[in-house]
């Protein structure tokens, strides 16, 4: 798989510096860690996921995730645990262990029984079309128990499952509990740092906790009592020492306007998305990478808000050539002071997310993707 493939090779000429190189579920996991990018999730019940997937329905789309938890309705989880089981099979026939060109795949399940039961149900052909699962309302006893059993699958079947766990319970909202839980967790994710791909923020629930719901012209970040909450996750998660990658919550607003097509494939946005993009600009300048969508109009313009602009790519360049000299050198750009030691865990995320979606070439970047004034769009 490959970001922007399906862009004309004029195109990809023209706006990209550095093209994105290919990847798969068997990459590196400190590259395939930023490399989620849109995560889109769809509730279980749909009956056309494999065929989204293998006739790739979805421009641009690279991961998904197949949800049996929020999505589905008390009455519906028997039916979605079996079509979900029945997608998976369908999907493992179609590409018979040929992965390479597979997206990227993660079952959210309910709870720890409902896992337990569907991997009771899966044999290794079907288990090795995902990439892993995303597990919900997380705490220590959970992810204890569903690492565990994740290890357990991963030894059975000589295979290797990622978990994503997610932090959005109201012992992490609650600020009485926050640092206690978190620090708690991250206890038990240490342990088993090894199969985790992503740590995962639910911020729609923290918002539950308290009746709040951003609107579409505002960002997640305008919430106080949630901004507070992110900034404690990214505190004690997003450290240096941590390694851990965090992904960026959910956009849940959408158009139901068809914007038709640009030279850089969908249009995805008009004025009304102005929160979207001031989202993206803000988990991008916190650390935090990808981001779950609901929609699949989502999938560009967060995975085009992903592509590292020039000046930053070669910034990291030199301060990761520095690293022996060390000390401080003018930007490529003569616009800034590159310090090469507090400025190199940086430099390797830019690399990072550099060559899985590519770099600007001078004179491209975000803005140029999108048909609305950034500026006026941002400043709402």
């Amino acid at each position: 798989m490959q970001y922007f493939s399906y862009l004309e090779s004029k195109i990809k000429d023209d706006l990209f510096y550095q093209l994105p190189v290919s990847f798969n579920k068997f990459t590196h996991k400190e590259l395939l860690a930023h490399s989620l990018g849109a995560l889109l999730y769809t509730p279980g019940t749909r009956q056309d996921i494999s065929d989204i997937i293998i006739n790739k329905k979805y421009e641009g789309l690279l991961s998904i995730a197949i949800c049996l938890e929020d999505s589905i309705g008390e009455s519906d989880v028997e039916s979605a645990e079996k079509n979900v089981i029945d997608q998976l099979k369908k999907l493992s026939q179609y590409y018979n262990g040929t992965l390479s060109d597979l997206p990227l795949i993660f079952v959210r399940p309910r709870n720890y029984d409902q896992f337990d039961k569907m991997l009771n149900k899966l044999n290794k052909l079907e288990l090795s079309v995902l990439t892993g699962f995303i597990f919900p309302k997380c705490s220590k006893d959970s992810l204890e128990n569903y690492f565990n059993l994740i290890k357990k699958i991963n030894l059975k079947f000589s295979i290797h499952l990622y978990a994503m766990p997610i932090l959005e319970t109201k012992e992490i909202i609650f600020v009485e509990n926050r640092i206690k839980t978190l620090l708690e967790i991250k206890e038990v994710c240490d342990r088993h740092s090894q199969i985790i791909l992503n740590v995962r923020i639910g911020a729609t629930d923290f918002s539950g906790v308290y009746g709040l719901r951003r609107k579409p012209y505002h960002s997640i970040y305008d919430i106080s009592v949630i901004n507070a909450c992110l900034s404690d996750i990214i505190n004690i998660f997003g450290r240096v020492e941590a390694q851990y990658t965090l992904s960026a919550p959910v956009w849940e607003y959408f158009s139901n306007e068809k914007n038709g097509k640009s030279t850089f494939g969908e249009v995805p946005l008009n004025i009304n998305d102005s929160g979207l993009i001031k989202e993206l600009l803000l988990d991008r300048q916190n650390g935090l990478s990808g981001k779950t969508i609901i929609h699949p109009s989502h999938i560009s313009p967060v995975n085009f808000m992903q592509i590292v602009e020039k000046e930053d790519y070669l910034d990291a360049i030199m301060i990761l050539d520095s690293l022996k000299s060390g000390g401080v050198k003018k930007s490529t750009y003569e616009n800034k002071m590159n310090e090469i030691n507090p400025h190199k865990e940086w430099a390797k995320k830019i690399i990072a997310k550099s060559n899985l979606f590519g770099v600007f070439e001078d004179g491209y970047s975000y803005k140029s993707i999108f048909e609305i004034d950034i500026e006026k769009a941002t400043q709402l």
